[in-house]
């Protein structure tokens, strides 16, 4: 993990959390303005979100990093989601 704080890397998390939602609604990237309308949150704090993330894990793909998530997630099921903070899932 790069830089950052509590604070920061709760809001890395909840973006992969929240992004990869919609990865697996859409079965593929989602654009940013498809994030914001998807979960109806302003852009500003969409893009904060991405940069908290960006932060956190500098020059990681978010993609490849919830392919890894979600992998752990099918192999695993809810017990998974739960210790990942179950940001998605609560």
């Amino acid at each position: 993990m790069g830089r950052g704080g509590f604070r920061t890397a709760t809001k890395a998390l909840t973006y992969l959390a929240l992004w990869g939602t919609v990865y697996e609604d859409l079965g593929r990237a989602p654009t940013m303005p498809e994030y914001v309308e998807w979960w109806g949150r302003s852009r500003a704090t969409c893009y904060r979100d991405k940069q908290a993330f960006e932060t956190c894990f500098p020059g990681v793909d978010v993609e490849e990093m919830w392919a890894a998530v979600a992998q752990q997630i099918r192999t695993r099921g809810q017990a998974a989601a739960l210790e990942l903070g179950g940001l998605a899932w609560s």
